[in-house]
């Protein structure tokens, strides 16, 4: 039985891997966590779907996880929504033919380019949201079966990753 929050997040992971989204010009840092944010949704999901899946977790454990979860999802979800509403908008304000028009564009691209640094901070932050949900439930929730290590990146920063164990 597939779970609600596991659609969420599913949903939002498609839409980070969809095409539309590969081609969008983000930041550098905007790139970076959204493939970091990916990365350890796509962990925290697998863990719990294999946690429900093989009825391993207490039953109301798993379902407060899966809140978590879920409000993380539609966070990013909305984020996801803003920036295609940005981009959009910004497809539409392109150079026409007035100064005062090329002027008003050229301000609308550097809000735009802040914007897209203040979306950087929103993804890091349902990322750590993220790794708090792993570090403080999913090591009670399949304490023998998953091993859940917190290894460090090149920059330093912990890493999720998961084996189940046979």
């Amino acid at each position: 039985m597939e779970s609600f929050p596991c659609n969420i997040a599913t949903k939002v992971l498609e839409r980070l891997a969809s095409r539309a989204h590969k081609e969008i010009h983000w930041s550098k840092d905007v790139k970076g966590e959204l493939n970091k944010f990916h990365e350890t949704l796509l962990t925290i999901t697998k863990v719990l779907q294999y946690a429900e899946e093989n009825h391993m977790a207490n039953p109301l454990l798993l379902a407060d996880c899966f809140r978590k979860l879920q409000d993380v999802c539609y966070d990013m979800d909305d984020v996801l929504d803003e920036y295609e509403y940005k981009n959009l908008r910004m497809q539409v304000l392109k150079p026409k033919g007035s100064m005062k028009e090329k002027v008003h564009n050229l301000f609308s691209i550097a809000n735009s380019v802040m914007s897209s640094y203040k979306m950087g901070h929103r993804i890091k932050n349902m990322r750590k949201r993220l790794g708090e949900i792993a570090a403080q439930n999913l090591s009670s929730i399949c304490p023998n079966e998953l091993q859940i290590c917190m290894a460090c990146t090149r920059r330093g920063r912990p890493a999720l990753s998961w084996t189940p164990q046979m």
